[in-house]
């Protein structure tokens, strides 16, 4: 029959395993009675967590094997310009989201570790023979040193075990670091199919003489004369109709390339030559084979320094060029019309000479040529930048075809290039004038003539010199002057094609193309990936051989033994067993493998539960015959006595090695840290598998090395907290013997230790959580991104901080007659027409074209190197240093009749007069030139003056230089019906603001940076203050010549009654604010209104005029007369940075792990063991000679709760220190219950009395 057993509230029947799975066997009882046996196993090796396993890794291997796939066909799986630029959201899942999955399958296997290792002496002794104790009862497999477990298991041939920790080896110490360096980031070039767009509209032929106005060809001037950027789909030598893709998928901020078919157009010049060999005639007749004579060309024979007028600028240069057109158009000064046939109404004549040296030589040759220009179209696939649109290739689908004639307005735009003017004038938004630019600015620095007896420079012999890369002299062959000529207008007509072409696509069709992405792409590198891969089969076949395993073994299990009452369960009932353990409490180690080893034990499973047993054969020495006879001798003499011990890994001389190993990898990674984040650190190697050891695999490892540590140390405090509660002789036995800490893995621990107080534990556990986090973090400490690396160096600066000398009166005054002046070129003025520096400005302002080296919207910085000699080690290169910034601005007050200022506005003239104080006196200045009004307007209007102001007669210097530089604005309104025609206009102080203003130089020091070109990457850094003063400058010249550029005004002030600005001055001034001056609605504007726009305006022009100017307007540096600057040159590098945010976890993990270190070592356990407890022997030895053990007889049938229900209605506590046994009434050390154990004595270090926190008590 059942034995009966003493537990309160259970019986035999309701005796079961609540949420356990079990296998059960029907066996016969003793009274005949069929008894189903329960067989527990751990929910860690239980065949539906192991197929879920094997379903997990080779899960992971195909998701891997996918995306390596995937990663492969489609150039990568995240794409971006800039990957590190994304937000955590988007980057989180290659850059955390794989350590975290690794770590957390790493804890899921160290948990079916610890389980396989846990119940392996039970396996041992379920064997039908049972098994020695050495193979049984002294293993203590949790507590081996990680990676030697495989080892001892594979010669000891447990293979569970084996297989179980030999997973976990290549889990913890190559899954979870392998899987770092699986994602990279490289640049990359996807391919794709997509529709495009392409516009089919345009401005229509007949309206394109008035809409297309001469903005394209003050955009060719910027192109030739500033490097202006090129428009959308255009090169110099074609332009494309506009395509974009059908559906806006956000590639066009991606940098790459579209392809897709689409039109071209370009042009090309037939030229003739009809060059002139010099002889001895009186006239020459240039002839075309079309029928064109032209007797007006040039002659050879001009003679070098020759004056046309009394001015220098008109002197006869060393060549000279002359253009003329076919159409007239009501504007053009020569014309082919009279002198061609209508068929030959395209043609157009060039010609290019070399002037005399004297009067007296003989007439040089004249190269000439007759073209005719000739459109094209043509169908062909584009390449164009996704971001710019700029092409970059085409291929040819159809062959080449004339362009329609209603497609573009040729008759116009030929008229117009030979006018150098539009032919029909709207006002705009546009620049002022609507004339063709000139070139005047960039020929009068060269060797051509300007102004000779054929008059003023065509437009078109400029620009086709502008156009050019070579010198002058390639222009004297026929061929290099076709070729300049053809470049020239090639260059127009496509950019006159972009204004007509449809950018907005109002109306499109559709084309089938490719996008080329390129761009920086989160990318699986094969090699890692196979490894993790291979590491991922290793573990499944691993896991498959657990599993067959523990489908074959026998377990003769009925519950979880995690505890001690479940281990004293499983012997009470062996009073044989016990009285042979009895004596082993105070044996050491070796002592206790000595008498336990040889010796075979079985585990047998029946109707009164599990129970152990030894079943030694009588052959085997026994313990009163054998190593226990010289135990109990050691015994009964205490100078014998073994000396308590302490885990090893508790002990100081380890302490210190661990605490210093956590502080050195904290400060390393501060100093790091630091180091990097200025500049980063240079790249470990070029190669991508190197990178991505360096920088992920071996940090993580270095993390996952920590964790073994924190888990070794977890596992020991697991193992002691139950002896340590013991120690106070008070404690409850859900406290202690009843207290399962073994049958998790130590990371999650954490939370049983907390409900129970035992801190100390529960922080390691929470350390061995954060080894894990560490994992993380480290895994994502490392980034590369590209910054700009200084290195020192020196420049030399180019001029001396001194104006040159130059004469402030010299300007373009294109109002007034050239003839009538007489002079000599000075400082920035050498003839042009002074719109260099607003046409610059306008293409800055409107197509976002660089401002001129060493300029930014304010001030001119000295050069620290010459742009146009200087070499440079690479294209992307940088240089910093600091020199002196030089800009003004304008000190203006208001004027009002009558008050030291007279205006008259009257019979189509404006005259002006005002006294100026300044620090001497007065000075009286007067309108520098007649200045014209054209007609004014019946209607509500507005009209904006700019005179300059020249000194009276028989003026001293003083005064000559403050009229010279200070000049008069005015703003004015007219109301419906105040003016008409060249009537006299009424100036009141209700209807005009007018003021004088004179520039303010400004200098000070500055640190600039700057490209090779000289152009300025970043607005320049300026002190505070102004040091114009400690500026050798002829201030008064200098500022005197700019106000005759930048208040340059046209021939005739406009009254208008829109917002368009009718002078330049004006112009940029709503450029860079709004049209609140200029709106004749509005009200006169105050003084407040105008300033801040009009300083803005005009110091941006008055950098761009110094920075156009500088070689003319500063002194050049004598040899050796500066020192050398001091500087950087910055050159774009990749560099390895720290993550800040992954940095703080790390360096916040690395400070705790040494605060907790400290705290664990300074409360370790003590020494009151004779060995530790880490084998079943061990444990049984503890508690054999002690009554606590009779509690526990006949409940070895009882589940954990029916255990724990037993213990608490026996309501003991229990204790560990000396007592008498219970059988041989020796003395003993152990676990017994209250109050027959007698309490150890603590002894207490200096530092636990001074700092309680350190000192052992209960809880932890």
């Amino acid at each position: 029959m059942f034995r009966s057993v003493g537990v309160a509230g259970s019986t035999s029947e309701d005796n079961t395993i609540s949420g356990i799975s079990k296998n059960n066997n029907v066996i016969l009882s003793q009274s005949g009675e069929l008894h189903e046996t329960r067989y527990w196993k751990p929910p860690a090796l239980r065949a539906p967590l192991l197929i879920l396993t094997i379903a997990i890794c080779w899960s992971l291997i195909a998701l891997l094997e996918f995306l390596l796939w995937k990663s492969q066909r489609d150039s990568g799986l995240l794409f971006a310009p800039v990957i590190h630029e994304l937000s955590l959201s988007d980057t989180f899942l290659y850059l955390y989201f794989p350590t975290i999955l690794a770590v957390l399958f790493s804890i899921y296997w160290a948990w079916i570790d610890l389980e396989t290792k846990r119940m392996e002496p039970y396996y041992q002794l379920t064997q039908e023979n049972g098994a020695l104790g050495k193979d049984s009862l002294l293993l203590h497999y949790p507590f081996s040193f990680i990676p030697l477990a495989p080892v001892k298991a594979f010669r000891d041939r447990h293979w569970p075990v084996f297989w179980a920790s030999f997973a976990v080896v290549l889990v913890t110490w190559g899954l979870v670091p392998t899987q770092a360096g699986i994602f990279s980031v490289e640049t990359v070039t996807r391919t794709t199919n997509m529709t495009f767009a392409v516009s089919t509209s345009a401005i229509p032929y007949e309206k394109q003489a008035k809409e297309l106005d001469v903005r394209y060809a003050q955009s060719v001037y910027g192109i030739v004369a500033a490097n202006e950027t090129l428009p959308p789909y255009m090169t110099r030598n074609y332009t494309l109709v506009p395509f974009k893709p059908r559906a806006d998928d956000g590639s066009a901020s991606e940098r790459g390339t579209y392809t897709a078919p689409t039109i071209m157009y370009t042009l090309d010049l037939e030229c003739e030559d009809v060059s002139h060999k010099s002889d001895n005639s009186t006239s020459i007749v240039y002839k075309s084979k079309g029928g064109c004579n032209v007797d007006l060309g040039l002659d050879g024979n001009l003679t070098m320094g020759h004056k046309a007028s009394k001015s220098e600028w008109s002197s006869i240069k060393q060549y000279t060029g002359m253009y003329i057109g076919y159409h007239n158009g009501g504007l053009a000064d020569y014309y082919l019309s009279p002198l061609c046939p209508k068929s030959e109404n395209t043609t157009f004549y060039a010609a290019f000479a070399k002037s005399k040296a004297r009067p007296e030589d003989p007439p040089q040759d004249v190269t000439a040529i007759f073209c005719k220009p000739r459109y094209w179209r043509q169908e062909v696939s584009a390449t164009v930048d996704t971001i710019t649109k700029a092409p970059l290739k085409v291929l040819e689908l159809a062959e080449k075809q004339p362009m329609e004639w209603d497609t573009f307005n040729t008759t116009e735009f030929e008229m117009n290039v030979n006018a150098g003017s539009g032919t029909i004038r709207i006002r705009s938004d546009a620049m002022p004038e609507g004339n063709f630019p000139k070139y005047w600015d960039i020929v009068a620095r060269s060797n051509l003539t300007l102004t000779s007896k054929y008059g003023d420079l065509m437009p078109m012999v400029g620009l086709a010199v502008g156009t050019g890369n070579g010198g002058l002299e390639d222009y004297v062959g026929w061929q290099g002057l076709s070729k300049a000529y053809t470049d020239a207008y090639r260059l127009l007509f496509v950019r006159a094609m972009v204004d007509v072409l449809d950018t907005n696509f109002s109306s499109t069709k559709e084309a089938s193309g490719q996008r080329q992405a390129i761009s920086e792409a989160v990318v699986l590198q094969g090699l890692f990936v196979h490894i993790v891969v291979g590491f991922l089969g290793v573990v499944s076949i691993a896991t498959i051989m657990l599993l067959i395993l523990s489908l074959r073994r026998k377990r003769n299990l009925q519950t979880d033994p995690s505890t001690i009452a479940s281990i004293m369960a499983m012997v009470a009932n062996d009073t044989l067993l016990l009285s042979k353990f009895a004596d082993l409490d105070c044996s050491t180690l070796e002592d206790l493998e000595k008498v336990v080893g040889p010796r075979r034990y079985k585990l047998n499973n029946d109707e009164s539960g599990t129970n152990l047993s030894d079943i030694t054969c009588a052959d085997v020495t026994d313990f009163e015959n054998g190593p226990i006879s010289s135990l109990q001798q050691r015994r009964d003499r205490p100078s014998n006595i073994v000396k308590p011990v302490r885990p090893l890994e508790f002990s100081l001389w380890l302490a210190i090695p661990v605490i210093s190993l956590f502080s050195l990898l904290a400060i390393m990674l501060g100093v790091v840290y630091a180091k990097a984040r200025a500049n980063g650190l240079p790249l470990p190697s070029k190669n991508t598998i190197v990178q991505n050891i360096l920088e992920n695999y071996i940090p993580t490892a270095i993390a996952t090395l920590i964790e073994p540590m924190w888990i070794l140390i977890n596992r020991l405090l697991c193992l002691l907290q139950p002896i340590e509660e013991l120690q106070n002789c008070n404690a409850k036995a859900n406290q202690s013997i009843d207290t399962n800490y073994s049958s998790l893995p130590p990371q999650l621990v954490v939370f049983q230790a907390l409900r129970s107080k035992h801190f100390v534990l529960a922080a390691v556990c929470t350390m061995a959580l954060l080894a894990n986090v560490l994992a993380v973090a480290f895994a994502g400490l490392f980034n590369q991104e590209t910054v700009n690396m200084r290195h020192a160096t020196t420049f030399q600066q180019l001029y001396e901080p001194s104006f040159a000398s130059i004469n402030g009166n010299v300007g373009p005054e294109i109002r007034m007659a050239r003839s009538s002046i007489q002079f000599s070129p000075s400082g920035a003025y050498q003839g042009g027409d002074g719109l260099d520096v607003f046409l610059i400005t306008e293409s800055n302002l409107t197509r976002n074209t660089s401002l001129p080296a060493w300029t930014d919207s304010a001030m001119f910085y000295m050069p620290i190197f010459d742009e146009a000699l200087h070499e440079s080690p690479s294209e992307t290169a940088q240089f910093e240093a600091q020199t002196t910034a030089i800009g003004a601005d304008l000190d203006c007050s208001q004027l009002r009749v009558g008050q030291n200022f007279d205006a008259t506005m009257k019979n189509g003239q404006i005259s002006m007069n005002v006294t100026i104080l300044d620090d001497s006196g007065t000075v009286s200045c007067s309108s520098f030139a007649t200045n014209y009004l054209n007609p004014c307007m019946d209607e509500p209007s507005a009209l904006e003056v700019l005179v300059s102001l020249a000194a009276r007669q028989n003026a001293t210097k003083r005064e000559e230089e403050t009229c010279m530089s200070s000049v008069i604005l005015g703003w004015m309104r007219f109301r419906e019906g105040e003016c008409s025609g060249f009537g006299s206009v009424s100036i009141r102080q209700n209807n005009a603001l007018f003021l004088i203003c004179r520039p303010r130089l400004l200098a000070r020091p500055a640190t600039i940076r700057v490209d090779a070109r000289g152009r300025l990457q970043v607005p320049g850094n300026h002190a505070k203050g102004n040091f114009a003063d400690q500026f050798n400058t002829d201030n008064p010249n200098v500022l005197g010549q700019s106000n005759k550029y930048i208040f340059l005004s046209l021939p005739g002030f406009n009254f208008h009654n829109n917002s368009f600005a009718a002078d330049y001055l004006n112009h940029f001034i709503r450029r860079v604010s709004n049209d609140r001056l200029l709106d004749p609605s509005k009200p006169v504007p105050t003084l407040e209104d105008v300033m801040g726009p009009l300083n803005k305006a005009y110091s941006k022009l008055f950098a761009v005029w110094l920075g156009r100017n500088k070689e003319r307007l500063f002194v050049p540096t004598a040899e050796g007369g500066l020192a050398p600057i001091p500087g950087s040159r910055l050159e774009p590098e990749q560099r390895v940075f720290l993550s800040a945010t992954m940095f703080i976890i790390s360096e916040a993990i690395l400070c705790t792990y040494v605060f907790v270190a400290v705290w664990v070592y300074a409360r370790r356990p003590g020494r009151y063991l004779a060995r530790m407890p880490t084998s079943l022997a061990s444990i049984i030895a503890l508690f054999a000679a002690s009554t606590a053990v009779e509690d526990m007889q006949g409940t070895a049938h009882l589940d954990r709760k029916g255990r724990a229900r037993h213990l608490e209605e026996l309501g003991a506590r229990y204790g560990y220190g000396s007592f008498i046994g219970a059988g041989d009434g020796r003395i003993h050390i152990g676990i017994e219950k209250v109050p027959l154990v007698v309490k150890p004595r603590m002894n207490s270090t200096w530092l636990e009395q001074k700092l309680p926190l350190l000192r052992k008590r209960t809880g932890g």
